[in-house]
């Protein structure tokens, strides 16, 4: 399962153990070209996730806005066979 967000008014960087939109980032798997992944625990659920967050800077831009949904319903669509 894959979260998308943004952060706004602070530091790109998520902590070890902050919350963030009910998620709690375990620790960070990553960095593309056009966000950050986390890997976090999804509250009440007790199961693993993949937060990806968009910066600041790129959240003004409509075209990245859009591109990085349009990643998160695909992506949000998969299914595991298992």
């Amino acid at each position: 399962v894959m979260m998308a967000g943004t952060l706004r008014g602070s530091s790109m960087r998520l902590k070890e153990g902050q919350v963030f939109a009910g998620h709690t980032v375990v620790r960070k798997l990553g960095r593309g070209g056009m966000a950050s992944v986390y890997l976090a625990t999804e509250s009440g659920f007790a199961r693993q996730v993949a937060l990806k967050i968009l910066p600041e800077d790129l959240a003004d831009e409509p075209s990245f806005v859009a591109r990085f949904q349009q990643e998160a319903q695909t992506i949000a669509s998969l299914e595991h066979p298992s």
